[in-house]
């Protein structure tokens, strides 16, 4: 899954017409009830299936607020606030969060740097 728009090349004066946006890195924190999602831009899907680097990486924060904002990768400002709801998200990814969690557990135990570790 990704989005697909027409994204002006940072490197050049030409647009990316078909601009591919790929989520590289979601980071959730379900105590502090925030979130940090990374967004690779490439020139279009083909660019990113060659291996090219892309043309450009966002961040986008939720806050405890609830409020996303994408983070400008020069400047460091937030631009384009808007309202989604933590809580919406936390019971959405409550339950693939848990299933992904328990995976990391077992891999954890199978290393030999956690033998006889239990689940608690």
């Amino acid at each position: 899954m990704a989005l697909q728009m027409q994204l002006l090349d940072p490197t050049a004066t030409n647009p990316a017409p078909a601009a591919y946006l790929r989520i590289v890195q979601a980071n959730f924190s379900f105590a502090d009830r925030a979130a940090l999602i990374t967004v690779y831009a490439y020139r279009d899907h083909a660019s990113r299936a060659a291996g090219k680097q892309p043309l450009q990486a966002f961040n986008v924060q939720i806050t405890p607020d609830g409020r996303a904002a994408v983070v400008d990768p020069v400047s460091g400002e937030t631009t384009s606030p808007a309202e989604p709801s933590f809580d919406v998200l936390l019971g959405e990814l409550a339950e693939p969060f848990n299933a992904i969690k328990t995976r990391f557990y077992e891999l954890l135990r199978a290393q030999s740097q956690f033998a006889g570790s239990e689940n608690v």
